[in-house]
C-alpha cells in the first residue's frame, strides 16, 4: 500500500481481500483490531497516523506482501458410496448394483453411461452422460443452475436440458423436490388470492 497512513485509506485496503474460506483471517485480524484501536482514539477518518499506531500498520504492510506468495493445499475428495467403489477400483459393477442397468464406464476419472447412441451424430457428452447421484450438493447446485440459467424452468423442461450432459438417478424426483423449494418460483408463480363470496341473504335461502 502506497497511499497515505489514515483511517479512510486502512479500512478500504483491509477491504479489499476477497477471501470467502477464511484463510486469512489470522492475518487480517490483526489489521482490524489497529481499526478498532483507531476508534478509540477518536482518530478522524482523513487524519494521518503517527506514533505506535503508524508502526504496527507498516509491520502489517510489509507482511502481507508475503501472503501473495502463500499456497494452501487443498482437495476435493468425492463421498465414498457403495455404488461407485466398483467401478472405480476394477471398472467391475456389482450385480446387486443400481448402476448395472446403464453399463457404466470410466472415461478420465469420470463415470459415465454406455448407452446406445455411439453412432449417432451427438456431441460426446449427450452420448456418455455423466452419473450423478441424487442426493450430492453438486448435483444440486446443477440443477439450479440450469433452472436459473432457462429462465426459471418447469420440472419437464429442466430434466430434459440436464439429459444432455447428466444423468442423474431419480432425476424426476431430485429436480421436483428443489424446484418445490424454489423461493424465487413461489413467488413469481404464486397463485393470487381469491375473494371469499358473502353469505346468501335472508331472502335468498
Amino acid at each position: 500500500m502506497t497511499s497515505i497512513a489514515t483511517r479512510r485509506n486502512i479500512l478500504s485496503y483491509v477491504s479489499s481481500f476477497f477471501d470467502p474460506p477464511g484463510s486469512l483471517s489470522p492475518v487480517i485480524l490483526t489489521a482490524e483490531l489497529l481499526l478498532q484501536r483507531l476508534c478509540k482514539l477518536k482518530f478522524e477518518w482523513d487524519q494521518i497516523i503517527e506514533g505506535v499506531e503508524l508502526d504496527l500498520w507498516s509491520k502489517w504492510s510489509r507482511s502481507i506482501q508475503l501472503i501473495q506468495n502463500a499456497v494452501i493445499p487443498r482437495t476435493h475428495v468425492p463421498l465414498p458410496t457403495v455404488t461407485t467403489q466398483g467401478p472405480k477400483k476394477d471398472n467391475v459393477v456389482c450385480c446387486s448394483s443400481s448402476l448395472r442397468k446403464f453399463n457404466p464406464f470410466l472415461f478420465d476419472g469420470i463415470l459415465r453411461v454406455d448407452g446406445r447412441l455411439q453412432d449417432a451424430t451427438l456431441p460426446f457428452e449427450t452420448k456418455y452422460p455423466v452419473i450423478l447421484p441424487s442426493k450430492h450438493f453438486v448435483t444440486h447446485l446443477t440443477i439450479e443452475h440450469c433452472h436459473t440459467l432457462n429462465g426459471r424452468a418447469g420440472l419437464n423442461f429442466v430434466v430434459s436440458n440436464l439429459r444432455q450432459k447428466y444423468w442423474i438417478l431419480k432425476a424426476a424426483k431430485t429436480v421436483k423436490s428443489l424446484l418445490k423449494d424454489c423461493f424465487k418460483c413461489r413467488r413469481w408463480f404464486g397463485q393470487p388470492c381469491q375473494q371469499v363470496m358473502a353469505p346468501l341473504p335472508a331472502d335468498r335461502t
